[in-house]
């Protein structure tokens, strides 16, 4: 961009230029886009249209394919072929579970009757096959291609589980039309869907079912007569499973075979129809839409996506072709803009070129050179003639300076005009160097009451007098209260000397006192500490059986815990003991009843003893109950067996837990007996140390008579010491004070030059 900066003519150029092409690049942009949206939403269109049109033609198919099968079921040739069917399938003796016999000479010679008008029916209408089944057992009764499902049972056998078994069995149950997703059926050896309609008997019930096979080739030829538009336009059916319905047409052969799993697809399936620009199963940027046939909203039970793409760059071909256009119309226009700015360039720039040499000599000071020659009366005239007066007025204003500069105030600036900056700032400049020679003239004569004013705070002469006479004004100020504070501080100096010798003098007896005290002190200390060894050694001894005694307690303290136990032991089984008594005598009680019981009884043995003969039946029930009452006498007598062996464990447990407890206690009183003897040691110890301790209490005393006379010592030597350090203070301080006013002076001094 240098090259832009360095010239004018460069500069103009490009602005032509850009004049010239922002509008037309503004309109060409604009018209691009509204003929590329036009261009857009017409290829969108056109996709949508092919999909329409195919999303309508299968819906039709379906529309007809029923009606055609409505009307055939209702149709005489049906019915008289069904009514020969039906009486060669009574007449056989057929049974429900077996295969339809479609081999006998009776059934060729009702196949030929029928088979002309259904053969025309399936020519005509393009369908693979069509079949009449047996509404009862599901027996396929006749097919035109004749393949392996002729002749089969439905309902039982290897097709029970078939689509065309499920067709069948929803036409039976009520379902007045049925179509099937495509399969892979076996019998066709290639994807079949199924569509089934009832016949109905005089009663309006299902007689028969007429189902016709639907190929892949019907649904590709809808899809292929508006679908291959354009070189890379194709149309195809996606199943609700994602897999293809129909053939693809850069690569056929893939119907249930090859997933096309899109977002776009996948909308559609979920009832979103999305028209735009995609990516496809291929992986190209495709024009596409697509929609859902409607097969759900039917009720067909399955839904289809028919979709319709074209490659971007074929639908888009027209915008490229526009673009190229633009293009070339634009780059004339640019080649005439170009030139027509180089020339109106050249006739700005040659008189802009004369004036800049002027102004060059005249930044370089030039003020000798001629005027600037007037060769136009437009703007660049003017421009001319204000550089000449602006040439002259600076001639005026150098001879000016010139005369300032030699020390001559008299100049008479003359103003040119208000907005003449120069002049009045020249006017102001001789008015400030005429008020500070006169201020400097009475500073000269020592007037340092004089005030200067600076006219700004760019006044740098003006801000150097000021200060000067501020510092004068500050140095004599500074020599006068240097004078005074000298002479107080030499005063100062004497005084605190005198103190200094007198509390020296103090300070020497207050030692001589603390000298004999302190040998005192250490003689009464020499007797404390050989008490005071003694109470150690007392103390040792108190303490080792001090703690003998404490572990003797606590082992009395475990003693009585364990005897609580036991005690405790006891008492439950004791307890224990008492609950079994009571069960005993409870039992007991049961005993005792079935004793009386039994005595009743063998009465009651006795007098049906005597009857004899028939009446003998009455002792054999009596006998029957005293066997009872017996079995329940020796129960009992288990139960007491056992509730007696509980009370011996228990009581032998008892008689151990009681042993344990006496041991336990003898322990206890052998502990307390040790504890005992320890504390008697121990007030022995205790004694000892009373008296020793008497001792250093009064050793303590005259030790503390001794200390408080060093203490009253040593206070006096620190009020003299704190005197003798307030007088070293005030003397540094004095001598401090001396020196900074020392060196203020030796500063004030150096200040002035001699």
């Amino acid at each position: 961009m240098n090259f832009l900066r360095t010239s004018l003519k460069k500069r103009l150029v490009l602005q032509f230029l850009l004049v010239a092409l922002i509008p037309i690049g503004i309109v060409e942009f604009l018209s691009f886009n509204a003929t590329r949206d036009a261009l857009d939403k017409a290829a969108l269109e056109k996709v949508q249209m092919v999909n329409d049109v195919n999303r309508e033609r299968l819906l039709e198919y379906f529309d007809d394919l029923f009606t055609d099968l409505e009307v055939l079921a209702r149709s005489q040739d049906v019915d008289t072929a069904l009514s020969l069917l039906g009486n060669y399938h009574q007449r056989t003796g057929q049974k429900g579970n077996a295969p339809f016999d479609v081999t006998s000479s009776s059934y060729r010679e009702i196949f030929k009757n029928i088979d002309p008008f259904l053969r025309d029916f399936l020519i005509n209408y393009e369908y693979h096959d069509l079949l009449l089944i047996c509404g009862e057992h599901g027996h396929v009764m006749y097919s035109i291609e004749q393949e392996s499902d002729f002749g089969a049972n439905l309902s039982h056998g290897s097709l029970s589980n078939s689509a065309l078994a499920t067709a069948w069995s929803q036409v039976m149950n009520g379902s007045k039309q049925v179509v099937l997703d495509f399969v892979d059926y076996e019998p066709s050896g290639m994807p079949i869907a199924f569509a089934a309609v009832p016949v109905l008997n005089a009663q309006g019930q299902p007689r028969a079912v007429i189902a016709v096979k639907i190929s892949i080739d019907a649904i590709n030829e809808i899809v292929e007569d508006h679908g291959q538009f354009g070189a890379t336009g194709e149309s195809y059916v996606v199943g609700s499973d994602t897999m293809l319905r129909s053939e693809l047409r850069f690569a056929p052969g893939q119907v249930l075979k090859q997933q096309v799993a899109t977002p776009a697809i996948e909308q559609a399936i979920n009832d979103q129809a999305s028209l735009g620009f995609e990516t496809n199963y291929a992986g190209k940027n495709v024009l596409g839409a697509y929609d859902g046939v409607g097969f759900n909203e039917r009720g067909y039970g399955f839904e289809w996506v028919v979709v319709s793409e074209i490659e971007v760059d074929e639908a888009l071909a027209p915008v490229s072709v526009l673009r190229l256009h633009i293009l070339l119309i634009s780059i004339p226009v640019a080649l005439l803009a170009c030139w027509f700015g180089w020339w109106a360039a050249g006739k700005i720039v040659a008189p802009v070129r004369r004036m800049l040499v002027n102004f060059e000599h005249l930044a370089e000071g030039d003020l000798e050179q001629t005027d600037a020659h007037v060769t136009c009366h437009d703007e660049l005239g003017r421009m001319q003639k204000a550089f000449a007066r602006m040439l002259r007025s600076f001639r005026q204003r150098n001879e000016q300076i010139a005369r300032i500069a030699a020390g001559d105030l008299n100049v008479d600036v003359e103003i040119a005009s208000e907005r003449d900056k120069l002049g009045l700032a020249m006017r102001e400049m001789v008015d400030s160097l005429k008020t500070i020679t006169v201020s400097a003239r009475h500073i000269s004569e020592g007037d340092l009451s004089v005030e200067i004013v600076e006219r700004s705070d760019h006044d740098e002469l003006g801000l150097a007098l000021k200060m000067m006479i501020t510092n004068l004004r500050d140095i004599i100020g500074e020599l006068v209260s240097g004078t005074t504070t000298l002479a107080a501080s030499v005063s100062q100096l004497s005084t605190t000397s005198s103190l200094l010798a007198a509390s020296a003098a103090e300070t020497s007896s207050s030692m001589a006192e603390v000298t004999a005290t302190v040998d005192e002190v250490r003689q009464t200390s020499q007797v404390s500490s050989d008490r005071a060894q003694d109470v150690a050694t007392t103390s040792e001894e108190a303490s080792r059986y001090s703690e003998q005694g404490s572990e003797a307690t606590q082992k009395t303290a475990a003693g009585m815990s364990v005897i609580k136990e036991e005690m405790d032991y006891i008492a439950e089984s004791i307890v224990s003991l008492s609950e079994q008594s009571q069960n005993v005598g409870e039992i007991v009680d049961t005993v005792t009843d079935l004793a009386d019981q039994s005595n009743l009884l063998s009465v009651n043995a006795s007098i049906e003893a005597a009857k004899a003969g028939e009446h003998g039946k009455g002792f054999t029930v009596v006998a029957q109950e005293v066997k009872s009452l017996a079995a329940q006498s020796k129960q009992s007598t288990e139960q007491i067996k056992r509730i007696l062996s509980d009370i011996q464990k228990a009581t032998g447990s008892a008689v151990m837990a009681t042993e344990r407890g006496t041991k336990a206690v003898q322990a206890g009183v052998d502990l307390m007996s040790q504890t005992e003897e320890t504390f008697q040691v121990m007030t022995g110890n205790i004694n000892a140390s009373a008296e020793f301790a008497m001792q250093i209490a009064s050793s303590s005393q005259q030790q503390l008579a001794g200390v408080e006379q060093v203490a009253q010592a040593m206070l006096t030597i620190k009020d003299a010491g704190q005197q003798n350090m307030d007088s070293a203070r005030q003397l540094e301080d004095a001598t401090q004070r001396l020196e900074a006013l020392a060196n203020n002076l030796k500063q004030l001094s150096e200040r002035f030059t001699l």
